[in-house]
């Protein structure tokens, strides 16, 4: 029942009088302020955790009970941080997993056990790979596929083997027009 606004100046959320918000910014000093300004995308998973993409600050989590945020940032030394800082969109699917989409550094799988994320990203050697880096649409279907829509690599249906790995089929226009999804 909260409306929820991702703005270029914070997090704003409507007030229950609904005439004013409540606008949650980064706080240098403050490491469970939001991560940065510029909020880019929003998703509330089932838990009713909300999870806030930034342009720049990664991935956070708000904790409504404590009104605050645990980010998740790329960290070169650890191949299991989120791959890149620039959030562009976030999804779960039907077992829980949560989906995240960066722009220019591929998808990622998040572990909440663990609190490591999995990179899928696009390899030139390889068709089976996410045909482009930059996402910008993820999508849970009826069926539990998900769908990524890319900027210059077309839409993309992920496939999971019986195994546990995953694999990419990419549907792209053969008309000429752009492949931005």
């Amino acid at each position: 029942g909260t409306l929820w606004v991702a703005t270029e100046a914070g997090l704003a959320k409507l007030n229950p009088d609904g005439q004013t918000f409540t606008t949650f910014r980064h706080n240098p000093l403050d490491s469970s302020s939001l991560s940065s300004d510029n909020v880019f995308c929003l998703f509330e998973d089932k838990q009713g955790y909300l999870w806030v993409g930034t342009l720049g600050g990664g991935l956070n989590r708000f904790d409504r009970s404590t009104q605050t945020f645990s980010v998740f940032k790329h960290d070169p030394s650890k191949s299991y941080s989120i791959s890149g800082n620039v959030i562009r969109a976030i999804c779960e699917d039907s077992s829980g997993v949560l989906w995240v989409g960066t722009r220019g550094a591929g998808l990622n799988r998040f572990d909440r056990q663990s609190k490591k994320f999995t990179r899928f990203l696009h390899d030139e050697q390889d068709s089976s790979s996410l045909s482009h880096n930059s996402i910008y649409a993820l999508h849970i279907d009826k069926q539990s596929n998900l769908w990524i829509g890319t900027q210059g690599g077309g839409l993309n249906k992920m496939n999971q083997s019986p195994t546990g790995s995953y694999s990419f089929t990419a549907f792209q226009t053969d008309d000429g027009l752009p492949n931005d999804v």
